[in-house]
C-alpha cells in the first residue's frame, strides 16, 4: 500500500509550497520521483499483475490504465519542463475527463457502439463541432459539465441593450407563428431530408433526458422504438443506445434549422448576441409538460431576456403546444 499511496501522492501535487512528503512540485527532469514512477513503480506494477495472488491480482484493464497513466505523467512532465520551459509542474490538474467526455459522446452518437470505424468517427466529430455539445454518459465517470456554457453567460445589461438585426426580427415572428401550430404532416415522414434531422433530434432528446429530472416531460420527447420510416437511420445505427424522438420533436428541430438558415443569410446577424437566447426561449417551453419543468427552463429567460411577449400564444397553461 505504501507504493500505491506514494503514486497517488505524486499525482496530487497542487501547490508550490510543499504540504507534506512527496508534495514538492517537479522542477527538473532529473527528479528522482520521475525515475521512481518510470522504473520502480512500473516494475512493481508488472510483478503485481503477473505474480500477484488471487486476492491481489488486478484486472487487465486496470493494469493497462494505471501503466498508461504513469508513463503519460512522466512524459508530460518531461515535455513541459524541457520543451515548453515550464518553471515547475503540478500534477493535480492532470486528468483525462475531457477525453473521456469526447469518447463517451462518440459512443452515444453511434448507438452505444464503442468500436466505430475511422470514417464513422470522423463524421461523428463533425457533428459534435456543429452541435457544440459534449454530453457525457450518465453512468460514466466523466463530469457532466462539458457542455458549451458560453451561450448562456450573457450578462443582463448586454442582453437588454443589444439591438436585434432586422433579419432576426422577421425570422423570429415567422418562427413564433409556426411554433404556435407545430404539426408534422403525415407525408413528411417519408422525406429523406428529415432523416438526419431526426437523428439529431434523438441526440437532443438524450441530452434533455440527462438534464431534466421530470420523467413525464421526458416521456413526451421520445418513443420506445422506431415508429416509422423517419426512424430508419436511427434504427440502422442503434446498439440500444440511441433515442427515438417523437414527430413533434423532429418538427421542432426542423423549424429551428429553418430559422437559422433564414437569419444567417444576413451579414449583421453574427454580431447579435441575442440569437442563441431566442432559440432557448422558443424551444425549451415546447418540450416540457409540467409547470416545475417550465419554471426551470424559463428561469434564465426571465433574467436575461425581457421580451417574453414573443412567446405569448405559443403554449397553453401547462406548457403544451396549442
Amino acid at each position: 500500500m505504501k507504493m500505491i499511496a506514494k503514486w497517488y501522492a505524486l499525482h496530487d501535487i497542487g501547490a508550490v509550497k510543499a504540504g507534506g512528503q512527496h508534495q514538492e512540485p517537479f522542477y527538473t527532469t532529473d527528479d528522482e520521483r520521475l525515475s521512481w514512477l518510470e522504473l520502480d513503480f512500473v516494475c512493481y506494477l508488472e510483478d503485481l499483475y503477473i505474480q500477484g495472488g488471487r486476492s491481489m491480482r488486478m484486472t487487465k484493464e486496470t493494469y493497462e490504465a494505471t501503466l498508461l497513466t504513469t508513463r503519460s505523467t512522466v512524459a508530460l512532465i518531461e515535455y513541459l519542463l524541457d520543451h515548453i520551459n515550464y518553471r515547475y509542474v503540478l500534477t493535480r490538474g492532470l486528468n483525462s475527463d475531457p477525453i473521456e467526455s469526447l469518447f463517451s459522446c462518440l459512443r452515444q452518437f453511434n448507438g452505444g457502439n464503442d468500436r466505430v470505424d475511422a470514417r464513422t468517427a470522423v463524421f461523428t466529430v463533425e457533428k459534435l463541432l456543429k452541435v457544440g455539445i459534449l454530453q457525457a454518459a450518465r453512468d460514466g465517470n466523466a463530469p457532466l459539465s462539458s457542455e458549451m456554457e458560453a451561450l448562456v453567460r450573457l450578462s443582463v445589461p448586454d442582453a437588454n441593450t443589444c439591438t436585434l438585426p432586422a433579419a432576426v426580427e422577421r425570422a423570429t415572428r415567422e418562427f413564433s407563428s409556426e411554433l404556435a401550430y407545430l404539426t408534422l404532416r403525415p407525408q413528411a415522414e417519408a422525406e429523406l431530408e428529415l432523416a438526419p434531422v431526426a437523428f439529431l433530434a434523438g441526440y437532443v432528446v438524450r441530452a434533455c433526458e440527462k438534464k431534466v429530472p421530470c420523467e413525464s416531460c421526458n416521456a413526451l420527447l421520445q418513443t420506445a422504438e422506431a415508429t416509422g420510416p423517419l426512424h430508419g437511420l436511427i434504427k440502422n445505427m442503434d446498439n440500444r443506445g440511441l433515442a427515438y424522438p417523437r414527430m413533434e420533436v423532429v418538427g421542432l428541430c426542423k423549424l429551428t434549422c429553418t430559422f437559422v438558415q433564414r437569419v444567417m443569410k444576413a451579414d449583421d446577424v453574427r454580431k447579435s448576441s441575442k440569437l442563441c437566447h431566442i432559440l432557448m426561449i422558443f424551444n425549451e417551453p415546447i418540450c416540457f409538460e409540467c409547470v416545475e419543468a417550465i419554471k426551470m427552463a424559463t428561469l434564465k429567460e426571465q433574467r436575461t431576456y425581457p421580451e417574453k411577449s414573443m412567446r405569448k400564444g405559443m403554449t397553453g397553461e401547462n406548457g403544451k403546444v396549442r
